[in-house]
């Protein structure tokens, strides 16, 4: 039966109002849809996590060598980072094949330091987000937080570390960086201690399948002058420790750059597990009764960890990359 509102309907072309409503919310429905779809699936290439759990620190993650690349542009240190392959002795090796970034990592802490007027270190710890801003004020603002007010007694400055992932054919390599802010050179009577080690480690995953065949290390500090380094702790199934002196001596210059790289065999037939490489930094500031060991973990997706015998006298910070497949 045709009524009056069918005939309407057909001869203006519009459709009833329930059948608009349904139109319009299927619509809406699938727009909706979309946008959450886009908004689940978007990864971007790179993103920035702030803890406050004991200390405060700011943990910039990256996805690509593009974004990498734009960060390190804007750091006032124009960027250091290199990924070509080095010899034993830290000189630049033949070039190797382009490797392809899996992920990166930056992690920035800020430290304060009790100094004696002797020049001796008395406490050192790593700052939280209250004692930064406390130091800001104090500053009045004039600064930024990367190279924060001193005193007679009591300095701040920042510590970046750095991992980076790569992954080539038949291998991986992990390349670990750690920078001591340019400012603390800035009064050479109260600076770094160069009498105390200080500790950088690689460590990764992977219930012992992924074997290093390759490690280097180097430190290089701001007066040009290249630094001796040690091994601490070696394995090649779970990583290396080197020590090595934050200052080039008395009245000397501190370290610009430490680097560590290692080179990890694929797995040739990987069960489609993932496990993680780590760097950590470990600063002393006294004499210090320690004992380092890695913390094995039942779980070999995660990375191998370092413990320390006893924490007077020195603080310890990493930072992790995921994507090794074994």
């Amino acid at each position: 039966m045709r009524t009056k509102r069918t005939e309407r309907t057909e001869q203006t072309g519009r459709m009833p109002l329930p059948v608009k409503c349904a139109a319009i919310g299927l619509t809406l429905s699938v727009l909706a849809g979309t946008a959450l779809y886009c908004w689940l699936g978007y990864k971007p290439s790179s993103y920035t996590v702030c803890s406050d759990d004991g200390y405060y620190s700011e943990t910039t993650y990256y996805r690509t060598e593009e974004a990498f690349e734009r960060a390190q542009e804007g750091e006032a240190n124009g960027g250091v980072v290199q990924v070509r392959s080095t010899g034993t002795g830290g000189t630049a090796a033949q070039e190797e094949q382009e490797g392809e970034l899996v992920s990166a990592a930056t992690k920035t802490v800020w430290v304060s330091e009790t100094v004696h007027e002797s020049g001796a270190v008395l406490e050192s710890h790593l700052m939280t987000k209250a004692e930064i801003e406390e130091a800001e004020r104090e500053d009045a603002g004039i600064i930024s937080t990367k190279a924060l007010v001193e005193s007679d007694t009591e300095e701040q400055y920042c510590l970046d570390i750095t991992i980076k992932l790569y992954e080539y054919s038949g291998y991986y390599r992990v390349y670990g960086y750690a920078q001591w802010d340019a400012a603390l050179s800035a009064n050479s009577e109260h600076t770094a201690e160069e009498y105390h080690w200080d500790f950088m480690g690689l460590t990764w995953g992977g219930d012992n399948s992924l074997i290093c065949n390759q490690e280097t290390f180097s430190v290089k500090y701001y007066n040009g002058k290249t630094g001796t380094s040690s091994k601490h702790l070696s394995d090649s199934t779970m990583g290396f420790v080197w020590q090595f002196h934050e200052k080039t001596g008395w009245m000397g210059k501190e370290m610009e750059e430490g680097k560590a790289t290692v080179r990890l065999q694929k797995v040739e037939e990987p069960e489609g597990k993932t496990a993680c490489a780590r760097l950590t930094y470990i600063h002393t500031y006294d004499k210090f009764d320690f004992s380092l060991g890695f913390d094995v973990d039942t779980n070999g997706d995660v990375a191998i960890g370092l413990t320390m015998g006893k924490l007077e006298k020195s603080w310890q910070i990493e930072v992790d990359a995921l994507g090794l497949l074994y």
